[in-house]
């Protein structure tokens, strides 16, 4: 999957779901760091369709409590 492939899946699925779940614009849509959906084009999409991002922090273990734990036992 590329860009191109993702903003298309984005067209013609999450509208789609929004207006079939009546939801409008009231959502924070959250995607993670893969190159494909923080590209120029995916992020003018959602932009010019007025769909609020959430940023995914990248994945750290060393800041997982569950990681801890296990020091712990």
């Amino acid at each position: 999957m590329d860009r191109f492939y993702y903003k298309e899946i984005l067209e013609k699925n999450l509208l789609a779901s929004l207006n079939k779940l009546r939801l409008g614009k009231k959502l924070v849509f959250q995607d993670d760091n893969d190159p494909k959906h923080t590209t120029g084009i995916v992020k003018d999409w959602l932009k010019e369709n007025g769909i609020e991002t959430l940023k995914w922090v990248p994945y750290s273990p060393d800041l997982h409590p569950m990681e801890h734990m296990w020091d712990e036992l």
